[in-house]
């Protein structure tokens, strides 16, 4: 029985249209996959012409092609872990390694926090813009009730510090816990003065949370980006 040729039910295409079109994927932005790539092959196959069949060289071609860009897909997604392992390394290991340098040494940074804990309690710092014929802290808790509150009397020009006894109104002992204290004062002759705000202590360690770096004092974590002065 003589065969007759017939026109596939599928238009093959050879390894040359097959660059083409992923040529204008790529121009489009719009990849291919391996699978893709493999479900092109097999229809290929399925449909080509049993009196006139495929190359075995353009298979052999193209068969190469899609191990070879098994291949390339491998390499990329390794050198992409490879790079967001890099990354990551950098922007942790850095700063830690930078900050280390402050270990042993007194910062200062802007806070107006208090801390009552078994390790004792943090001093109440503040910068006056001018001295000052008189001065008052006033304390308050984490919901912003007032506490305490102290006459300091006269203060200088520049840095000041109060080291607060951890007593609240009515000489009552506060618990531990995390405070909050603002400063005003004001000339002899009644002109307000301006009064900034601040924590120092002595940095213990360094840690890392959350992408941030910290400064561990006794008084608890102080982020870097607030630290303004260093000394030893």
């Amino acid at each position: 029985m003589q065969l007759s040729k017939t026109t596939p039910t599928a238009t093959s295409i050879s390894y040359e249209q097959y660059k083409e079109n992923l040529k204008n994927r790529e121009d489009k932005g719009d990849g291919i996959g391996k699978e893709a790539f493999l479900n092109l092959l097999v229809t290929q196959l399925q449909n080509q012409d049993p009196l006139d069949p495929m190359d075995n060289a353009e298979f052999t071609s193209q068969t190469t092609a899609f191990s070879q860009l098994e291949q390339m897909m491998a390499i990329n997604e390794t050198l992409t872990s490879m790079l967001k392992l890099q990354n990551a390394t950098a922007n942790v290991a850095n700063p830690l390694i930078d900050a280390a340098t402050f270990i042993g040494k007194t910062i200062e940074y802007n806070s107006n926090t208090l801390v009552i804990s078994d390790n004792g309690i943090s001093s109440i710092s503040f910068y006056a813009a001018d001295a000052a014929a008189s001065a008052y802290v006033s304390i308050y808790d984490a919901n912003g009730s007032l506490v305490g509150g102290y006459e300091l009397g006269g203060i200088a020009k520049g840095s000041n510090a109060f080291t607060w006894d951890g007593k609240g109104l009515g000489g009552v002992t506060l618990p531990n816990g995390t405070y909050n204290f603002t400063v005003s004062a004001a000339s002899a002759a009644g002109d307000a003065v301006t009064v900034g705000t601040y924590g120092e202590g002595k940095v213990l360690g360094i840690k890392s949370a959350n992408g941030e770096v910290y400064f561990e004092l006794q008084s608890g974590l102080v982020p870097l980006d607030t630290v303004y002065s260093v000394r030893e």
